[in-house]
């Protein structure tokens, strides 16, 4: 495993036990990556070359560590704009008491940021042929909708 830059103790600990998805991969830690604000984000934990191809990884934890504006801004804004799939994002959390119901209600909050994502982003991401003259409510519907079920809810955070 090559570590690129030193992460929290327990990013790094996270990374060392999971062997399977990170064993013999560069590692970046708080990598730097742009985002829907024209500026730039860290994201946890970066690896290129993982099975998963550009796999970001946030780690959160404690109940405070999630709130609507981290679904904007590090979410909406940082990850699902920067993704080529949904497999490429994880959240791993531990103790948030954050949930599917949660992640609902404050997507529902940033239906604007979801619908500046626009329909080609949105496309690529949720298997959907929207096209420039779909409505952007219904952009963002789809978006809501699809973690409305936990299972996919589940494929991100964990």
């Amino acid at each position: 495993m090559v570590w690129h830059e030193l992460g929290s103790s327990r990013q790094r600990g996270n990374v060392t036990d999971d062997i399977e998805t990170f064993g013999g991969k560069t590692i970046k830690f708080e990598h730097s990556i742009g985002n829907a604000r024209n500026t730039n984000s860290s994201l946890d934990v970066f690896c290129n070359n993982c099975e998963i191809p550009n796999l970001k990884v946030e780690y959160k934890s404690g109940p405070n560590s999630i709130n609507s504006d981290i679904i904007k801004n590090q979410f909406i804004e940082r990850d699902l704009f920067n993704a080529n799939n949904l497999d490429e994002v994880q959240w791993r959390m531990e103790e948030t008491e954050f949930s599917k119901e949660t992640l609902v209600d404050w997507l529902t909050d940033n239906k604007s940021s979801i619908e500046n994502l626009g329909f080609e982003k949105v496309n690529q991401l949720f298997d959907t042929s929207f096209d420039e003259f779909t409505p952007n409510e219904e952009l963002a519907q789809t978006v809501i909708d699809y973690f409305s079920n936990l299972n996919n809810y589940n494929l991100i955070f964990n």
